[in-house]
């Protein structure tokens, strides 16, 4: 699997899983996660359960052939923006000291 896959398999998680008829990525860059290369990508999606529409933000690195993700979602009205920066602390403050 590659690094430009993840995104896919995320989308084909939440459409099994919260029967998400509508899930897009809309952003892609290179970031930093733990100390190693990786990117970031952003998503929207609309649980069918509910019919509220969710922003999320994903980081994804592959480190020894394992694959680390973190993802944050929150409707999009008012909570996604409201937390977005300090989930971006959080995910700079992680390090990933895989053993082995």
């Amino acid at each position: 699997m590659l690094i430009t896959d993840i995104p896919a398999l995320l989308e084909s998680s939440y459409r099994v899983q919260f029967g998400a008829n509508r899930f897009a990525v809309n952003e892609q860059e290179s970031a930093t996660f733990g100390g190693y290369p990786s990117i970031k990508f952003s998503y929207a999606f609309i649980n069918d359960a509910d019919e509220v529409e969710r922003k999320g933000e994903a980081i994804r690195a592959f480190i020894k052939d394992k694959l680390y993700l973190v993802t944050y979602e929150a409707p999009s009205i008012y909570f996604f923006d409201k937390d977005l920066s300090a989930n971006g602390s959080l995910v700079v403050s992680l390090q990933l000291e895989p053993k082995g």
